[in-house]
């Protein structure tokens, strides 16, 4: 296939988040939206830098995101992403994103879109107040004692199934709910254990 060096006002990916300072993935995410409905904004020309043959948005595309990406503000202070408080906080981000959930629809306020400062990129930030309580939240759970397991550690050493666990657990946690309690994960992850005790107990109720 011979192909053309790019009209006047098409870009690519890399050209068009380089012009704006965002991550080239800033783009591809915004441009990914209006691929169905417009494929023909979406054509491949020879890059009039290098000659390289590459996917190029035509200039309706450009001025879209464009538009889109310079009405936000860098992140003001406080305001956090999902992973720069996991970072921060040495747990996963998905221990963030599930504590964070519970608070969008009472306080839908404390998600909002910034530019992150480090790379530009127009992402999800959470508001200070909500930085603030999953930090408190997070910050009081100590990492597991020995001989406390998760489900999923013990379901790997005894290569069973998880439900069969639960279900054991679940019959003894009703009267003696101590047995159960949520410490960090090797990973930083806060999630349930099971105590040394309830282990055994599931182990021998296993074997039988």
């Amino acid at each position: 296939t011979c192909y053309e060096y790019a009209p006047e006002g098409w870009m690519t990916v890399g050209g068009l988040a380089k012009k704006l300072g965002v991550a080239p993935q800033t783009i591809k995410k915004t441009a990914k939206q209006y691929h169905r409905k417009h494929p023909g904004w979406f054509q491949k020309f020879k890059s009039k830098g290098n000659g390289n043959v590459t996917e190029h948005l035509a200039p309706e595309l450009v001025e879209i995101i464009t538009k889109g990406l310079t009405c936000y503000e860098y992140a003001p202070e406080g305001w956090m992403t999902v992973g720069g408080l996991a970072k921060k906080l040495g747990v996963a981000p998905q221990t963030i994103k599930k504590t964070a959930k519970q608070y969008h629809r009472k306080h839908p306020g404390w998600f909002q879109k910034f530019k992150s400062k480090g790379n530009g990129n127009v992402t999800e930030h959470l508001a200070p107040e909500l930085v603030e309580i999953i930090t408190k939240g997070l910050t009081c759970y100590e990492y597991a004692p020995d001989g406390w397991m998760t489900v999923r550690g013990l379901r790997k050493k005894l290569g069973v199934n998880p439900d069969k666990i639960k279900e054991i657990a679940g019959e003894y946690r009703e009267n003696n709910p101590g047995l159960v309690k949520k410490f960090k994960y090797e990973t930083g992850k806060v999630t349930e254990h099971l105590a040394p005790e309830l282990v055994e107990i599931i182990r021998e109720e296993l074997q039988k």
